[in-house]
């Protein structure tokens, strides 16, 4: 017998529909968005775990953490540097909603 899953389409933000305050749905984004950022770099690359040490000056852990995406263990502001010592320009721009009235 086949179990039915429940699907739902989730517009914006991911982690807002999971239930996360906004502040904390929002870094959870920016840091997935900058963490997707970096592993593309990487698999474009092909760089090693041992060029990745040497190219961001972290420990073998700290890589390890990257490499499966333990979002928990990177800070926003580590993962800016990460993409900049890759190579990869950072720019933070502001973008305004325009709300019909």
């Amino acid at each position: 017998m086949k179990q039915k899953i429940a699907q739902k389409i989730v517009k914006g933000n991911i982690f807002d529909a999971l239930g996360f305050d906004s502040e904390e749905a929002l870094d959870l984004k920016l840091r997935s968005d900058l963490l997707l950022i970096v592993n593309k770099i990487i698999s474009r690359k092909k760089y090693s775990s041992r060029q990745l040490q040497q190219m961001l000056s972290e420990d073998q852990a700290r890589i390890s953490e990257l490499l499966n995406g333990k979002l928990d263990k990177l800070s926003l502001s580590r993962l800016v540097r990460y993409v900049a010592k890759l190579g990869q320009p950072v720019e933070i721009r502001e973008r305004r909603r325009i709300v019909a009235a």
